[in-house]
């Protein structure tokens, strides 16, 4: 019997790289399943980079070609069945993710009339429903499949363009071990590559409503778990690949990912993490995790994680603290005297969490947002993120008549770094953000996102000394962050560039429709500008590079004005030893972070000399005073081996180009580890290593 060729994509952009770094887990799942159900009648082969998947297009011919949608590669997967289709008229294909429509009749026709490529796409949970096209296929052939419904599955009619032909809901798999795990029977091998980095699932569901995400799904409201046999075997498995890829090549991730919606807030997760831990102090893999812990029990999911200490980031899902707004998008958060507890408890941890918000929301104003987030900056231990609300499929931001009720304007903007060109052809993965609302005109939108560029540049790791100080001095976070907003018209010239860079880049982003977006980054001169990293990247974080990677000193001494006119209008202002406790601070920071974005200084050492041990002062967990560590301090600054290799490794990575160290900041959650440490100058046996004093 011949068998059944299948190609799975889920394919990443590389047009500046690698784009989705994480291995394609969902096709590798879905692969796995179907290899138990039909055995030796299918032949699978999974692809992540389209190069690799081309190739084997024009060597080979599959029957049916299957391709994972998200918002970074929706475009891409239409363009792979297109491909499929050019070569191979008679292929089946087929698409399935979380980019789709599910519940609008009208949306999900006006989806497949502009991916005409695609026959058939998998609703929600895909392992089944795949199957079962898998066993229409067997039986009927590749028009077979779509003569009569398939449970889990819609397409067109292919007798009246027009309609839709819908299967009826697949129930949910109860027990995940049904799934044979893709990493331990070899399935992902291909990918263990010294580029992709491993993602894991341990549950899947989210018990949550919010109206902003496609997981809020009644369908998703139950949690269901891969066995801790399963979990474990697939981490072990993982560090042991990894760690021979990388010592046999040289050149390898240090991230896991976890793909849960609500890692941390299950009993289980505290083993999970522990196993982690173990395999990071064992084998010093994984060296950073990336997930999205829960949203509720965050007591449970800091005492969950603490293991992990600086190589995972507890997130606390905010989103508004504005009543009205809460109510609207379905969120009830804690109390905020309870994120306060749970900070400090993180700082006692050595943890930092992230705190997100989300703009604009339903009701959201100018107001209440400045309102929200003077009481979120004052908890303290927090990164801030506030994030443009992204209308994807599968939430009520894609309702037309929801827009209209909440006078949401949308625009479009490239999602970073998911561009390219392939066989020719330039491909581009759009996404529809919200810019203003009845409640918040796009100036005040601008306002926020500027201010949103502010918290990330200046409320960051690099600062927590100057933060310190000025709770020292009787003020507070919110102060210290007010101050450099009313202050930033007294900042150097190459600061206020990159923040009108900024603004412009944030406006210059949007576009009218898809369409529009499409004609303009296809012109060669974008293109070739979108290829160097100039546009089409990250707001943020390429603007946030500029003024850490090539402002450093400009930074340091704008950050000491605004502290010292904090210190002005403090009881202490007229005190010598507050004055120069802040130069030392400020001489302390200039050995840390001094070029600490440039691939090119690994090698520098900085000595601070000083009247107060900074450093210590800055550790110091007891919050006390200053005046107890005034004593002569002479420090050497200076990149560990081990920091170095971390930074060798980052920066042969990703490059120290404004897009690479953009990139870089975008991921790796904790831009400290690449600071300089403070070492004795008594201890340096090579004194003459040391290059600048200050």
């Amino acid at each position: 019997m011949k068998k059944i060729k299948i190609f799975l994509t889920d394919l990443t952009h590389m047009g500046l790289g690698v784009a989705t770094e994480s291995m394609p887990l969902g096709i590798g799942l879905i692969a796995s399943y179907a290899k138990k159900v039909f055995g030796e009648s299918l032949e699978i082969k999974l692809f992540k980079y389209p190069d690799k998947f081309l190739k084997a297009l024009k060597e080979e011919q599959p029957d049916i070609v299957g391709s994972s949608n998200y918002v970074w590669n929706s475009f891409l997967a239409e363009w792979a069945n297109r491909k499929a289709k050019q070569i191979h008229p008679h292929v089946l294909t087929v698409q399935g993710g979380p980019n789709f429509p599910f519940d609008d009749e009208e949306d999900q026709i006006d989806f497949f009339q502009h991916r005409p490529h695609t026959d058939i796409y998998v609703k929600l949970e895909g392992e089944i429903a795949f199957s079962k096209i898998l066993e229409k296929f067997l039986s009927s052939g590749s028009q077979g499949v779509l003569s009569e419904p398939i449970p889990g599955c819609v397409y067109l009619d292919p007798k009246v363009p027009s309609s839709l032909v819908i299967g009826p809901d697949i129930p949910r798999i109860q027990d995940l071990d049904e799934i044979p795990s893709p990493y331990t029977n070899k399935l992902m091998d291909k990918f263990f590559d010294g580029m992709l980095s491993p993602i894991i699932q341990t549950t899947r569901g989210c018990p949550f409503t919010c109206d902003f995400c496609n997981s809020a799904a009644i369908y998703y409201n139950k949690i269901r778990k891969f066995s801790d046999e399963t979990v474990f075997a697939e981490l072990d498995y993982i560090v042991e690949k990894i760690t021979a890829v990388e010592a046999s090549i040289g050149q390898g991730t240090g991230m896991l990912s976890i793909g849960d919606d609500n890692f941390g807030m299950y009993t289980r997760d505290k083993d999970v993490s522990r196993h982690i831990a173990q395999k990071n102090i064992q084998l010093g893999w994984p060296r950073y995790v990336y997930c999205t812990t829960g949203k509720n029990r965050v007591e449970r999911v800091s005492d969950a994680i603490s293991c992990l200490n600086k190589i995972l980031v507890q997130g606390f899902a905010l989103q508004s603290s504005n009543e009205k707004t809460l109510k609207a998008i379905g969120r009830a958060n804690m109390k905020l005297v309870s994120y306060s507890e749970q900070s400090k408890a993180a700082s006692d941890k050595g943890l930092l969490p992230v705190c997100e918000l989300i703009i604009p929301l339903p009701h959201e104003t100018l107001q209440s947002y400045y309102d929200g987030i003077r009481k979120v900056i004052d908890v303290g231990n927090m990164k801030i993120n506030t994030y443009t609300l992204q209308m994807n499929y599968g939430t009520v931001y894609r309702d037309q008549i929801y827009r209209q009720e909440h006078g949401y304007e949308q625009k479009f903007r490239l999602v970073p770094r998911d561009f390219g060109e392939y066989d020719g052809e330039k491909i581009f993965e759009p996404e529809m953000v919200a810019t203003s609302t009845k409640y918040m005109s796009f100036e005040e939108y601008l306002d926020i996102r500027c201010f949103t560029f502010y918290v990330e540049a200046f409320y960051d790791q690099v600062f927590e000394g100057f933060i310190k100080f000025v709770l020292e001095i009787g003020l507070s976070r919110y102060d210290y962050m007010a101050t450099l907003r009313n202050e930033f018209e007294q900042a150097p010239e190459s600061l206020k560039k990159v923040r009108d860079s900024f603004v412009e880049d944030t406006v210059f982003e949007l576009k009218e429709s898809e369409e529009a977006l499409f004609e303009f980054y296809s012109k060669p001169e974008n293109f070739k500008q979108l290829q160097q990293g100039v546009i089409g990247g990250n707001v943020i974080y390429k603007h946030k590079a500029m003024v850490i990677g090539d402002c450093t000193e400009d930074l340091i001494e704008f950050v000491t004005h605004c502290v010292k006119t904090l210190l002005l209008k403090s009881k202490h202002k007229k005190d010598p030893e507050f004055h120069a406790m802040l130069e030392c601070i400020k001489k302390t920071y200039y050995c840390k972070i001094k070029d600490v974005l440039s691939a090119e200084y690994s090698e520098d050492t900085y000595v601070y000399e000083g009247d107060y041990d900074v450093q210590q002062w800055s550790e110091d967990r007891k919050s006390k005073s200053f005046a107890n560590f005034k004593k002569p301090t002479k420090t050497v600054f200076s990149f560990t081996e081990s920091v170095k290799n971390f930074r060798n490794k980052t920066f042969g990575r990703y490059g120290d180009s404004i897009s690479g160290r953009a990139t870089i900041l975008a991921r790796i959650t904790r831009i400290d580890r690449f600071f300089r440490i403070p070492l004795e100058i008594e201890s340096r046996t090579n004194p003459d290593l040391i290059k600048v004093s200050v």
